[in-house]
């Protein structure tokens, strides 16, 4: 457990390091579009129904006037090369999906490690902030089905970008039987799920990004044993290292 706290502490002191994320800063102008879109370049010509600008990526853009709601010259943003010339949406919906490992410290089975699948639909309240809700398929000494809800706050509006991502819900067993074990019945029932993890997303289209989670991962279960002559009920607290690689859509 305690080597589980430790990997994360360092892994989550690499992700926010100023050195490993430290940018220069310029001046551009940027056109903001009515349908949440940011270009960034140098603005070469406007005219009473037009503007045209290049981009960053040296790409040459003519908007109507009607598209664009406002217009910003000398705007200060980060290098150039680690700025998307097309940004995400500032508002609106995305979908993201993720497979991952949950790797446990000291198990005296000798299983150190399940899988792990997430899928989540949610909102873009603005650039640096998202909520979400989803749905997974864990294992643990059983197979649940974790819901939760999600808050992710991103560092930067940047094609390489820093964020720190909270999930919590409630987790169900993937299937209610009871098991029978020699001379007594175990049932599981559902517990409290809760999930803290810095991460890495790389924009690689104006529709999609890639994102690199790894965190902590707590989940907690409940189960029955009933028997001829007493019933228990016993509380499992799970504690996991969580590594995720996911993919997001706009």
């Amino acid at each position: 457990m305690k080597q589980i706290f430790k990997i994360f502490l360092i892994l989550q002191t690499v992700f926010f390091s100023k050195e490993t994320f430290a940018q220069s800063e310029t001046k551009t102008d940027a056109i903001f579009l009515k349908n949440g879109s940011i270009i960034y370049g140098k603005i070469s010509e406007q005219l009473n129904n037009s503007t045209k600008i290049e981009s960053l990526c040296k790409n040459v853009w003519v908007f109507e006037n009607e598209e664009i709601k406002r217009i910003k010259f000398d705007t200060l943003i980060e290098n150039e090369s680690n700025k998307i010339s097309i940004s995400p949406k500032e508002k609106g919906f995305y979908w993201n999906s993720n497979l991952g490992i949950l790797l446990e410290s000291g198990n005296e089975n000798g299983r150190n490690l399940s899988p792990s699948f997430q899928t989540e639909l949610g909102y873009i309240l603005n650039p640096y902030i998202r909520i979400g809700a989803g749905l997974g398929i864990e294992s643990f000494d059983l197979q649940i089905i974790p819901s939760y809800f999600s808050l992710s706050v991103f560092i930067k509006n940047n094609k390489i970008s820093p964020f720190l991502n909270f999930k919590t819900g409630y987790s169900f067993p993937a299937s209610n039987h009871p098991q029978y074990i020699y001379y007594y019945t175990e049932s599981f029932k559902g517990g409290f799920n809760f999930e803290i993890s810095p991460g890495i997303k790389f924009q690689v289209s104006k529709s999609a990004e890639l994102n690199l989670n790894i965190g902590y991962r707590y989940q907690k279960l409940t189960s029955e044993t009933i028997s001829d002559w007493e019933n228990s009920i016993l509380k499992y607290e799970y504690n996991r290292l969580a590594i995720r690689i996911g993919i997001t859509f706009f």
